[in-house]
């Protein structure tokens, strides 16, 4: 599979978000478009859903930091730590 595109992260994040009446600012979108690590589609999942379920949406802005660390392992995956 090939990494995701700037323009592809910013539509399924579009997408994604609004199934659950959120969206991201331009800020925010561009932060996450622009994170290296956000090319692989199951990253950028996983970071999805954290910033779904964050409890104050609108405050982000102030707490979002991408991108994460990532921790890999010997057998390929990831962990995600969302710093707020």
């Amino acid at each position: 599979m090939e990494p995701l595109t700037p323009a592809q992260k910013r539509q399924i994040a579009k997408e994604y978000l609004a199934l659950f009446g959120k969206s991201l600012d331009s800020r925010q979108s561009e932060l996450i478009a622009n994170a290296p690590a956000t090319a692989n589609p199951l990253f950028l999942r996983v970071l999805l859903e954290e910033l779904r379920v964050h409890g104050v949406f609108e405050e982000l802005n102030a707490k979002i930091q991408v991108p994460p660390q990532v921790l890999h392992s010997t057998r390929g995956e990831f962990a995600v730590e969302l710093k707020y």
